[in-house]
């Protein structure tokens, strides 16, 4: 970049970041098969999803297609990031040719976005390894500009841009970008096309809506879906499930069983897809999916139906938020659990459970995962993370040695466990805990 140029781009983002009083970023146009450079961001939020490789990933992907998508269309681009905070990217043309694209905002548009973004905490926390207190203190940074002055402020870099830098009379026309990848902040007004009461065959099946239209509408399904674990992850269950039945309601209202069916299955798993990691994803899921299809399709009425759903939504919640001694009142489940908090330690086999209350073992294993959800495996895993994460944190005894104390007699199998339960290795856990 020419020194002439330089002083140029720093006086625009100068000017702009005076009258705006937010941060600017200029990021050289540096592309990568269809990957475009991101630039460093000093948006604290947006620092802690980046941090992990599935947020990398996902960040890095959006904003390749609105840098593509502004740079083809030669205009400012608002975009709805996946932190839920709102960016505006404006490109820019020299010599007739884009080197480049300005990027600012990282903020919210309303003070009830700002609570949304900080009930994100514990979802933060659970899928991307970030610590609450981390999070929280990120959010307060997050400036709120109201959505009149969203587009007002993206314009203004825009004609700064067009003003000190000179585009140059041609224009790339062989740019393509996939309008998939991202929605637009502006384009959110194609929703009004859709009646709020159609069942979702009508959505699919009519030609009466634009392409870009439909691709608007899945995303703002999956964006429900993302404010339903968020929810259910800050325990505000209420809401979850207001917003889960405002997504199933396109299944309820079809005309007869078979698309109701079909509608609430499709509904369901992208729901669910929506926390999918191939890395840490709960296998519980998997088993939540299985047992309700099978409710689903041995429903005979729409009540059947509306209440397998109610069922996912209530197992998907329990699964989310369940507390190791939130159980039924069953004289089994607590005589079991009680047995295995007292003989974690020790090498339990369910036929040890049995005895001790006089049952055989396998009516013991089917009525515990019929009263609490759970296998008596997965719950003994529960309690032997539980303690081990005390002693990891609140001992000074050798990571080595923890697996051992907890019940654990094959390490590699302790460390697996621990990783895919907590996120975390016990090392990592460690420092984190001796950084804080």
């Amino acid at each position: 970049m020419d020194s002439q140029l330089k002083q140029k781009i720093d006086y625009v983002a100068s000017v702009y970041q005076e009258i705006t009083h937010l941060e600017c970023h200029y990021q050289s146009l540096e592309i990568s098969g269809s990957e475009i450079a991101q630039p460093d961001l000093c948006c604290r939020v947006c620092q802690l999803f980046r941090s992990t490789k599935q947020g990398s990933s996902s960040c890095q992907t959006q904003i390749s297609s609105a840098v593509m998508a502004a740079i083809a269309d030669d205009c400012w681009k608002v975009v709805v990031c996946r932190t839920g905070l709102l960016d505006w990217i404006v490109p820019v043309f020299y010599g007739g040719n884009p080197i480049g694209y300005f990027i600012s905002g990282s903020i919210c548009n309303s003070d009830e976005s700002k609570k949304e973004l900080e009930a994100q905490v514990n979802l933060f926390s659970t899928f991307y390894s970030v610590s609450p207190e981390d999070f929280e203190a990120a959010c307060e940074l997050v400036q709120v500009v109201q959505k009149d002055q969203v587009r007002f402020f993206a314009r203004l870099l825009f004609d700064l841009c067009r003003i000190h830098i000179p585009p140059g009379k041609e224009r790339p026309s062989d740019l393509k970008w996939d309008p998939s990848k991202t929605v637009f902040f502006e384009e959110e007004e194609l929703l009004e096309e859709f009646p709020r009461d159609h069942p979702l065959s009508q959505r699919v099946y009519s030609n009466s809506f634009t392409s870009r239209a439909m691709e608007i509408f899945w995303k703002s399904i999956e964006v429900k879906a993302n404010s339903i674990f968020a929810n259910i992850m800050s325990k505000r269950i209420l809401e979850a499930h207001i917003l889960y039945d405002e997504v199933m309601s396109m299944a309820y209202c079809e005309p007869n069983l078979v698309l109701m069916r079909t509608s609430a299955e499709t509904l369901y798993h992208i729901i669910t897809l929506t926390r999918y990691n191939k890395d840490n994803y709960d296998i519980r899921f998997y088993r939540l999916t299985y047992e309700t299809m099978q409710k689903l399709f041995e429903a005979d009425s729409a009540d059947g139906i509306k209440q397998a759903m109610d069922d996912a939504f209530d197992s998907m919640s329990y699964y989310c938020v369940v507390d190791p001694q939130a159980i039924s009142q069953s004289p089994v489940a607590i005589s079991v659990v009680e047995f295995l908090e007292k003989n974690y330690q020790h090498n339990i086999k369910v036929e040890d459970i049995a005895k001790s209350i006089h049952m055989s073992p396998a009516y013991v294993s089917r009525i515990f995962k019929k009263e609490t959800n759970f296998t008596i495996k997965w719950w003994l895993n529960s309690i032997r993370m539980k303690h081990a994460q005390e002693l990891l944190l609140e001992t000074n005894i050798p990571i080595k040695d923890i697996g051992p104390a907890v019940g654990y007699s094959d390490m590699r199998g302790f460390y697996k466990m621990f990783a895919k339960h907590f996120g975390v290795t016990c090392s990592e856990m460690r420092k984190n805990a001796l950084m804080e």
